[in-house]
């Protein structure tokens, strides 16, 4: 199961190493080399105003450290789009109609938080860097 961590701007730094203290769905399990979605909200309420939001990085987890209720992951880039790839840009491309309904709320949701992805909603996000 790849995951999706959804963050505001302020919680990126400079590198190819990205750690994320963040409440995780319950149901989600973390393991070494996961691939993780990067997600930016795209009405931050604080950080970097010029920071585009969506759809920004593809990853895989190197190490976590659960913790109740907030959990710690850290993940290697593996990917960048140099633009935000937004809800609305992202939902249109998907023509075929392959991402659940759920998962606009999952994007849509304004707190910070790492979410499990269907098979399904994998595949979408995975699409975008495959071009």
């Amino acid at each position: 199961m790849a995951i999706l961590i959804k963050c505001n701007a302020s919680d990126l730094v400079l590198g190819d190493i990205q750690t994320f203290t963040l409440r995780k769905e319950k149901r989600v399990g973390l393991t070494r080399g996961q691939e993780a979605f990067i997600w930016i909200s795209e009405q931050p309420r604080e950080g970097r105003p010029n920071e585009p939001g969506g759809l920004r990085m593809r990853s895989e987890i190197i190490d976590w450290e659960p913790a109740d209720p907030k959990t710690t992951v850290s993940v290697r880039v593996t990917e960048r789009l140099p633009e935000g790839l937004g809800m609305n840009a992202f939902l249109g491309r998907d023509r075929g109609g392959a991402v659940p309904p759920d998962f606009r709320s999952k994007i849509g949701f304004r707190h910070r938080r790492i979410w499990g992805l269907s098979p399904a909603e994998r595949q979408a996000l995975h699409a975008v860097f495959a071009g």
